[in-house]
């Protein structure tokens, strides 16, 4: 009866006792109407849909239980899901906070590059990555683990590459029969690049969104980045520049005035050896020698007062 719908339970309860009372009136009381019969045995007969009663309630019990077992068993899934996600996303934020520390520190081009390839690696989980440079740069490709046949390829069709990202979204491409993805690393003013992923994750059709937002954030970070770096080696050249000035000026104004009275000096002192005593002589050298003294003093101050070693950054 669980099994059956409640109006083949019905109807089977009303069929049974149909047929129940029916031969029972035909073999065991000939004389006796249907209606004395059901009056007579209208305890048993209530039972019967009693029984029938509790066992349709039960159904519909068991029904909800089952219902409510499923969607439980749907819900622990999705949160099971929820948590290996929660999981992934903090290795994703150490690991990306790690790269930053790292990117925001590097002071060399290429070892930049090879740290956002890296990074890469980590956050999409692909298992080749590389960074086409730009066609004004000198160096033209970074991978982790280079293919000489692929590098070709991908400098071959470099141009076919940066001419597809023009709406600031990854695109798609075939590369050794194999798909790939590529995003442009850019900022308002300059093109630094393009990084590109192969893409061989088995789980790529399912989780495609969140690869493409990956991208755009690794995009957006090595942009960041780049940028940043272009600005730290233009602030160190005006830096130069500027500490060579200063230098140049220092000297200008003040050594250069005390060699300059030295030499004088001195030729004072040619011009009156035949007339000036020997004490006379010693004194005037004397002097002159603390002069010089003093002009190495300043000199080795103006030279080194921002050296390295004695303050321990870079001057």
């Amino acid at each position: 009866s669980m099994l059956l719908g409640w109006k083949y339970c019905w109807l089977n309860v009303l069929i049974y006792l149909f047929d129940s009372t029916y031969v029972l009136q035909l073999l065991i009381e000939k004389n006796s109407s249907v209606i004395k019969i059901i009056s007579e045995q209208s305890n048993l007969i209530l039972s019967f849909i009693l029984i029938t009663v509790v066992i349709e309630m039960l159904s519909i019990y068991a029904k909800s239980l089952e219902y409510k077992s499923s969607k439980l068993e749907e819900a622990n899934k999705q949160l099971t899901l929820a948590n290996q996600k929660i999981k992934q996303l903090m290795n994703y934020s150490i690991e990306l906070y790690q790269s930053l520390h790292l990117l925001t520190r590097q002071q060399d081009r290429k070892n930049l590059i090879e740290l956002i390839v890296s990074c890469a690696e980590k956050v999409t989980k692909s298992s080749s990555v590389v960074f086409i440079d730009s066609p004004e740069e000198e160096l033209k490709i970074v991978s982790k683990y280079p293919d000489q046949d692929l590098n070709n390829e991908i400098i071959q069709n470099q141009n076919l590459i940066f001419d597809s990202m023009l709406c600031d979204q990854p695109v798609t491409m075939t590369l050794q029969n194999q798909p790939w993805m590529f995003i442009e690393i850019k900022c308002s003013y300059k093109t630094f690049g393009a990084l590109g992923i192969r893409l061989d994750m088995p789980e790529y059709s399912v989780y495609q969104n969140e690869i493409i937002e990956q991208m755009n954030f690794l995009s957006s970070l090595s942009s960041i980045v780049f940028e940043k770096f272009d600005l730290e080696q233009f602030n160190n050249k005006l830096i130069i520049n500027e500490e060579r000035n200063r230098i140049a000026n220092e000297i200008h104004d003040s050594i250069l005035q005390r060699l300059f009275s030295i030499s004088c000096g001195l030729y004072a002192i040619i011009k009156k050896s035949g007339i000036m005593g020997a004490k006379e002589q010693i004194s005037e050298l004397n002097l002159i020698r603390n002069t010089i003294n003093e002009v190495m003093k300043d000199l080795r101050s103006t030279i080194y007062g921002y050296s390295f070693r004695k303050y321990g950054t870079s001057g």
